[in-house]
């Protein structure tokens, strides 16, 4: 848990990740579950997101729960940063994430190319979500 002006927030580091090329550094992926203005979002912050299309600022990711079918859903960049995206469905994606005991993110770049793999634990999802007042 962390505080987003006086809000809080949900987020965990990836345990296993790993770059498919020599794009970021060596930090680890953060998955963060919070509130904007009273709005549930959902963001991952990871050095790779510099793969980015720069005409667009949009990245394609696909995430998976424990073993299920993997869901695709193009993030939007956030510029001028490039190290995050938010999901623009972060109540759907949350939903989903609901139960399961970890979610593994796939990231392309804009020539279709795989960038990198995260892979989050959501042990205290559950009881975080709890805390997070716009949930």
């Amino acid at each position: 848990m962390g505080d987003n002006d006086g809000e809080l927030s949900l987020y965990t580091v990836s345990e296993v990740y790993e770059y498919e090329d020599s794009l970021g550094s060596e930090d680890p992926p953060w998955l963060v579950i919070t509130c904007i203005s009273g709005e549930l979002q959902v963001f991952v912050y990871w050095d790779t997101f510099v793969a980015a299309n720069v005409w667009t600022e949009e990245i394609a990711v696909a995430y998976r729960f424990d073993d299920g079918d993997w869901t695709y859903e193009g993030w939007d960049e956030l510029p001028p940063s490039y190290t995050s995206a938010w999901a623009p469905s972060p109540r759907s994606l949350v939903r989903s994430a609901l139960g399961a005991d970890e979610m593994t993110i796939s990231v392309w770049n804009f020539d279709n190319e795989p960038v990198g793999i995260a892979i989050f634990r959501l042990e205290a999802l559950d009881a975080g979500l709890s805390k997070i007042p716009c949930y």
